[in-house]
């Protein structure tokens, strides 16, 4: 056999094949511009939202699902005396701010504002059962209803920082009411002392809407 018969055979082979269809295409596509565009905002929008409300990635700042706060040691001493309002602002800050924002405004629908609102300015004895134990259930504030759940500071801040709070809140903005003194709080303490359970809105409203 001589070389052109070869190539004559190679040819042959290869007009075969020819005749064989294309592999399909279908699948191996670039994806389309659009969906690198949806993840790309997808992606921007998620930073947003941890970065807006996702506190200090700590637990304890997520109030809704937090669980009851852990209990003071037996050592721990107050801080010293200092501004009720200066320090009531920090522990705001440290505590408060992620769910009630740094304006206290609050999330509409999720938490409620602290500005411009009877529950913080109206009696104070209502604010300081609010803080030392607690509140639950559904609660209209500012025309809004809420629905969920705050945990009570009981365990956790002293009386004069708990006055703190209660005074930094009644007097923050818009807010004008007089402040709450430690021993306010103490006596609170004192007369909840059993109570084990959070306040809901109706044990809260008429006997203590005029305060003590």
């Amino acid at each position: 056999m001589t070389d052109r018969d070869l190539d004559r055979d190679v040819e042959r082979m290869h007009r075969l094949l020819y005749r064989e269809p294309a592999d399909p295409g279908e699948g191996r596509e670039p994806a389309p511009w659009w969906l690198w565009v949806l993840v790309a905002i997808t992606l921007f929008w998620g930073g947003w939202y941890l970065g807006r409300y996702g506190g200090t990635f700590d637990a304890s700042a997520h109030l809704a699902f937090a669980g009851p706060p852990r209990e003071l040691p037996d050592e721990r001493v107050a801080p010293p005396p200092e501004d009720l309002v200066e320090l009531g602002g920090s522990l705001y800050v440290r505590h408060c701010q992620t769910c009630h924002q740094a304006e206290g405004e609050g999330v509409p629908g999720v938490f409620p504002p602290v500005v411009q609102t009877e529950w913080v300015v109206g009696s104070p004895d209502v604010l300081i059962r609010i803080l030392l134990q607690g509140l639950e259930g559904p609660i209209e504030v500012a025309g809004e209803l809420y629905t969920g759940f705050m945990p009570g500071w009981e365990a956790l801040l002293t009386d004069e920082e708990l006055a703190g709070v209660a005074t930094f809140l009644r007097q923050w903005q818009e807010n004008d009411a007089p402040p709450v003194a430690p021993e306010d709080v103490a006596r609170v303490r004192a007369e909840t002392a059993d109570r084990v359970e959070p306040w809901t809105a109706p044990e809260l409203t008429d006997p203590l809407e005029d305060g003590p």
